[in-house]
């Protein structure tokens, strides 16, 4: 449900789908759906790339992983290249750490096994000159910022040894996207961090907690870096910088695409597929209520997950566990809804769920397998949520379709359905740069002078404004006058934005947590998330 904005290319051929997956049995060397390894195939996992230093991992006679790992931070064991673990600490003070002209001060252990100096104090530290061994003398900070250290935001300061002290220091996002009660955002080191409901662990941090009133940080695999994400109802996909899809979360209808239902409350890779002999790469990926769609790196379409509105697939089938092919290259991007998906290339094409009008053809009807096109209409951002979709076309247009039971569609009326794409009833001198359909019955809006604009139900807030009552036309929310915001999230009963800071704000429901405020207080009104602090090494 994560919009993207890009232009209008490239032409579009329209087939059937195609399964290029294929499954065969334990023993082969190849790591099938049902299978953790084969043979010397370990699937890319090791004892490295799950935090130990020692062991080794190997493949059983059923195809499945044999942990022979040891000796980690964190497990109370001072271990290889660690000064310290948790409690165990070898030294009384900073004056016994080798090599340091430390006088004083307490040593406590970091999270990365490392001595915690911040509290030591070296002699000639506060003499107003850095010294040699110094990064800075109280106020001085050498032209230090929290930049330097990866961080995109936040105040840098000097400790009692005169070296720097980064806590202070926030990771600041790129790029964020709503699930239905769960938001995450992508830091600018390609960190992700969610917040909100965990119920089905799309949370991604391993942690099986209901929870998080605060941005938490995913699980990320070694060596990954995220560079876009998209939050689906109960689970979260991204792409890598290799462009490779990860996805965790309830995975029931086979949404995470890796071959079999089980739900994973950290990322794991999308099953490997192939165009003939070669691996498919992504660029972009849509996460959907329970299915999933991507666009692969020579501008094919793939989908998989629940199909129970052949919105994964034209065939009968429930679901589909592994990705599917549509033969339809030209395509530039994809945006997954409830049931149904949207996707653009020379032409606007829809398929899948039409109960509501969400396909915006002029009527409801029975699902729709085959591409429904959309002709001569052109979009440069699009975004579908549960029942209802918006979208601005290249022309500057901003449009609603599908249900509008709450004045979703911002045409001034509650009309239950909206059966065609339909001008939003924009304020005097607003013009939109993106707008986003809410995960149920309400939307928003981000204009070109960097305010937003919501309308549709209210009942929990989330509309920004300051009140409860419900609105059929766009409504600003009530912000600081000096912020600024470049892009906003929709949820169930929430609403989050990016301010040109790349901080940001949430307003609405907040039972789950979705405010990121480190409360589970709603309001009407914006409230600031608490921006991430620095990640355990």
């Amino acid at each position: 449900m994560k919009k993207l904005i890009i232009f209008i290319l490239f032409a579009f051929v329209f087939a059937g789908c195609d399964d290029s997956t294929k499954i065969d049995s334990c023993g082969d060397g190849i790591v099938d759906p049902d299978e953790e390894c084969d043979l010397d195939n370990m699937g890319g996992v090791s004892c490295s790339s799950m935090g130990y230093y020692d062991g080794n991992i190997t493949c059983g006679d059923d195809c499945k992983l044999v942990y022979n790992c040891s000796e980690r931070c964190g497990d109370g064991q001072i271990n290889g290249n660690e000064t310290c673990d948790g409690t165990n600490i070898t030294i009384s003070d900073c004056t016994e750490i080798t090599g340091s002209d430390y006088v004083s001060g307490t040593v406590t252990c970091a999270s990365n096994c490392q001595y915690d100096i911040s509290q030591c104090v070296s002699e000639g530290c506060g003499n107003g000159v850095i010294d040699d061994n110094e990064d800075c003398e109280e106020s001085d900070l050498n032209g230090g910022t929290c930049a330097d250290f990866g961080f995109g935001g936040g105040i840098l300061t000097c400790n009692r040894s005169c070296q720097f002290d980064t806590s202070g220091c926030i990771h600041t996002f790129n790029q964020i996207t709503a699930g239905s009660w769960h938001y995450c955002g992508l830091d600018t080191n390609g960190n992700a961090w969610c917040w909100g409901s965990n119920i089905e662990r799309q949370i991604g941090d391993g942690n099986p907690d209901e929870h998080r009133t605060e941005p938490s940080p995913v699980f990320m695999p070694q060596g990954i870096s995220f560079r876009q994400i998209s939050a689906g109802e109960f689970h979260t996909c991204a792409v890598d910088t290799d462009d490779r899809i990860w996805c965790w979360g309830l995975n029931s209808s086979g949404q995470l695409g890796t071959g079999d239902t089980n739900s994973s409350s950290v990322p794991v890779p999308l099953f490997d597929v192939y165009d003939g002999i070669n691996p498919v790469t992504f660029t972009q990926v849509s996460a959907g209520a329970y299915h999933t769609c991507a666009i692969s790196s020579d501008q094919n379409l793939w989908c998989w997950g629940d199909n129970t509105q052949k919105q994964v697939q034209n065939s009968s089938s429930s679901q589909s566990v592994l990705p599917t092919k549509y033969f339809a290259p030209g395509i530039l991007f994809v945006e997954a809804g409830g049931f149904f998906n949207f996707a653009a290339s020379s032409m606007t094409v829809a398929w899948g769920s039409n109960s509501n009008g969400e396909l915006g053809i002029g009527s409801t009807g029975a699902p729709q397998g085959s591409f429904i096109t959309h002709p001569a209409v052109f979009f440069q951002q699009l975004s579908c949520g549960s029942y209802h979709s918006c979208g601005l076309r290249t022309s500057g247009e901003a449009q609603c379709w599908g249900k509008n039971d709450s004045g979703q569609i911002g045409n001034g009326t509650e009309s239950y359905y909206v059966f065609v794409m339909t001008d939003i009833t924009l304020p005097l001198n607003v013009t939109f740069t993106s707008v986003q359909a809410g995960a149920y019955n309400h939307s928003c809006g981000v204009t070109d002078t960097g305010k937003v604009y919501c309308w549709g139900d209210n009942g929990w807030g989330h509309l920004g404004n300051g009140g409860n009552i419900s609105s059929s036309g766009p409504v600003s929310i009530e912000h600081p006058e000096d912020i600024s915001f470049m892009e906003v999230a929709t949820g169930y009963s929430s609403t989050c934005a990016l301010d040109s800071n790349r901080e940001v704000w949430c307003w609405g429901e907040n039972s789950d947590g979705e405010l990121g405020d480190g409360t589970q207080t709603s309001s009407p009104i914006p409230v600031k998330v608490l921006m991430p602090q620095p990640l355990p090494f």
